[in-house]
């Protein structure tokens, strides 16, 4: 098989995973939902962060529509939507996920994501990314490793992704924006206080930095980048900020 053939295998495996476990989603934002209603405001915030992750997960594997809904869904909430707007919402994102759930693919084992063999396009780097959603380190692994030719460690836990950029030289930091211990944000200031200002890092999101009402600091060596992502675009996005990284520090 061809290393192309083979990317394609592993991508179509893991969007039938991403798609079997649009289930559970829809379980969790079913129990926010009914939180929700019983007056616990804490579930506004879940419902939010679920409906974020899901966005992005969605976005991934195709589902447009799907993608869309958990969007609406996020802005009614930044938009301090009613209660009942809000639980509403969550149960109609779930009803969305069952649906697409029940059309997935039957799932199938995904290969182990190797490094591939070196190559003339390969980039060589080393890499530590964290994100809390099983289905995005997965394709993040096959993205880097498989298709980018780095060596990369793929976490979820924050603790155990600063210890391995601090364990040896790092090329690029790669962040989740939103996870339930930080927020990408914050794990990128962490980075500056025991890094420096050299290190490229990029924070990943479905929504962009206005849709979450954060604030940048001026920093050319940051960079927001979008989910969904396909492997070949987020390579070319990744291997021109590190460049224009590089080269910003070398001037």
């Amino acid at each position: 098989m061809s290393k192309l053939s083979d990317l394609e295998a592993r991508l179509a495996a893991l969007h039938a995973k991403t798609e079997a476990g649009f289930a559970d989603r829809a379980r969790a934002l079913r129990e926010a939902a009914a939180r929700l209603d019983g007056g616990d405001e804490t579930a506004r915030d879940e419902i939010e962060r679920l409906a974020h992750k899901l966005r992005g997960v969605a976005g991934s594997a195709g589902h447009d529509a799907l993608t869309d809904r958990a969007a609406r869904l996020e802005t009614a909430i930044a938009n301090d939507a009613s209660t009942m707007v809000v639980a509403e919402g969550a149960r109609r994102l779930a009803r969305a996920a069952e649906e697409a759930s029940e059309g997935a693919s039957e799932e199938r084992p995904i290969p182990d994501a190797r490094p591939a063999a070196p190559r003339p396009n390969a980039l060589g780097w080393r890499v530590v990314a964290l994100d809390d959603e099983s289905s995005t380190r997965r394709l993040l692994e096959i993205t880097l490793r498989t298709a980018g030719g780095c060596t990369a460690e793929v976490l979820e836990d924050p603790g155990a992704a600063m210890r391995a950029i601090l364990d040896a030289p790092t090329d690029l930091v790669i962040v989740d924006a939103m996870m339930p211990e930080m927020d990408g944000l914050t794990f990128y200031r962490g980075v500056r206080e025991r890094c420096g200002d050299a290190m490229p890092v990029v924070i990943l999101s479905a929504a962009s930095v206005e849709e979450l009402g954060w604030s940048l600091p001026d920093d050319p060596r940051l960079r927001w980048m979008r989910k969904p992502f396909r492997p070949a675009s987020l390579l070319s996005d990744l291997r021109a900020f590190v460049e224009e990284a590089t080269r910003d520090r070398e001037d």
